[in-house]
């Protein structure tokens, strides 16, 4: 029994290295004054809308080639509260929208986001998604709820990672993201930002699922054999 256990983990480890560390991105911004807010990498029959916010200023904030960066003078709120949801209310959100015209449909694998904040910019994020796109959900769109409850930001950039899985992306779907930061615990007179990196949304290698299911079958035999 101890060995079968042993064998179920090591198959079970694999299967969760394969599933985490192989993806294929579908739609990515690449933050630059070339590409400025639209989508530049789209897989074919994908299609994403430009980067929007209701409150920030993004185009003409693109800093060193590199970032958006939303500083007060761009529009981010301070000095209110620390309050995710009241963010949100208030606008504070970066916002895309996917959608496929494509007559397959796509298992969605990570949001990535590249963050990071000022000396004394937002600590933390969040992210919503339009409910219309969950498993189980009511099929109302413009309805949003929480994907990813709210993190602390460092003063150096960091990749963050989101999981997608349940997610899937047709032709009868669009997902909604609105990626916003509070700022509103700040009340120092000195100006804060926050700053986007790349942003990416990712779909598992078609590979990955041939090896998941090799693994599976590994471990199957071996444990025929130990019966045996």
């Amino acid at each position: 029994m101890l060995h079968k256990n042993y064998t179920l983990l090591s198959v079970a480890f694999v299967a969760a290295t394969l599933s985490s560390q192989a993806a294929t991105t579908i739609v990515g911004y690449s933050i630059d004054d070339t590409a400025l807010l639209t989508a530049d990498t789209l897989a074919t029959d994908v299609f994403a809308t430009d980067l929007t916010s209701p409150a920030w200023t993004l185009s003409g904030n693109i800093a060193n080639d590199d970032f958006i960066n939303i500083a007060e003078s761009a529009g981010m709120a301070g000095g209110m509260g620390d309050d995710m949801a009241g963010a949100f209310t208030a606008g504070q959100f970066i916002e895309f929208t996917i959608s496929t015209t494509s007559a397959d449909s796509f298992e969605l694998d990570s949001l990535l986001l590249t963050l990071q904040r000022s000396t004394r910019g937002p600590q933390d994020f969040g992210v919503r998604i339009d409910d219309d796109g969950f498993s189980g959900g009511n099929g109302d769109t413009g309805i949003f709820e929480d994907l990813y409850t709210a993190q602390p930001v460092g003063t150096n950039a960091e990749l963050f990672t989101i999981s997608l899985a349940g997610l899937v992306l047709d032709s009868s779907t669009s997902y909604t993201f609105r990626i916003a930061y509070d700022d509103r615990a700040n009340t120092g007179s000195s100006s804060s930002a926050g700053r986007f990196y790349d942003i990416a949304v990712t779909v598992p290698e078609p590979g990955t699922y041939a090896l998941l299911a090799g693994c599976l079958a590994l471990g199957s035999v071996m444990l025929r054999r130990r019966r045996d």
